[in-house]
């Protein structure tokens, strides 16, 4: 359970959202694929992890459509309709009662983050939401370095420590440096410190480059 910082709402650890107020949990474990609804074309509130991964599940296997079920939906089995349209890109979920459909969409999934080459990397190149450097000047060495000289033997490279430490840092994990796929070179980012804004927002924090895949 995880209290809303809004309404102090108490919600289940699949809520990526509040239940009440739909306040995004900036803390919550990051999913493969976010699935997201809009009431008003402006706001869009991310359903649950359960259903996020049946409707990314339909998503893949071409599905034109599924019944919302488990989760928030568990209290109105069969009311909530999914709507795919693969082709055009076009999703929605629809009250059978009601005949009101809202528009969702698909997005920030693990496609929408590309790791950089730390061979393109300057040393003084930082993430754009913490302002800390992107990788230590012996990490872009060495990154350099190996960029060059691919064909040699890995026998052949010496590194000290320090090295090692600097390019652990730099390759994975949550300070491993990514961009988003659609945004311009030089918007560099740290995985964790990118994950937790893509949660509120859809796109690059600097050019606008929608963060949306699919």
């Amino acid at each position: 359970m995880w209290p809303c910082v809004q309404c102090t709402f108490m919600n289940s650890n699949d809520s990526l959202a509040c239940e009440v107020c739909y306040v995004t949990d900036i803390n919550a474990n990051p999913i493969d694929v976010i699935w997201e609804w809009s009431p008003d074309n402006e706001r869009w509130i991310p359903y649950g992890k359960f259903t996020c991964r049946r409707i990314e599940a339909a998503y893949q296997s071409d599905k034109p459509q599924i019944t919302l079920k488990g989760g928030y939906f568990a209290t109105a089995p069969d009311v909530y309709k999914f709507r795919l349209n693969k082709t055009d890109n076009c999703f929605y979920q629809v009250n059978t009662f009601s005949r009101c459909a809202r528009p969702a969409r698909r997005r920030a999934g693990p496609d929408a983050l590309v790791v950089v080459d730390l061979a393109s990397v300057d040393s003084q190149d930082r993430c754009v939401m913490c302002q800390e450097r992107c990788v230590g000047d012996q990490a872009v060495a060495v990154a350099v370095e190996s960029a060059q000289d691919e064909d040699d033997d890995d026998d052949d490279d010496v590194y000290d420590d320090e090295d090692d430490e600097e390019q652990q840092v730099a390759g994975g994990g949550a300070d491993e440096v990514v961009k988003l796929a659609r945004c311009a070179d030089g918007h560099y980012f740290h995985r964790g410190c990118i994950t937790g804004y893509l949660l509120l927002r859809n796109h690059c924090p600097v050019c606008f480059q929608p963060a949306t895949v699919g």
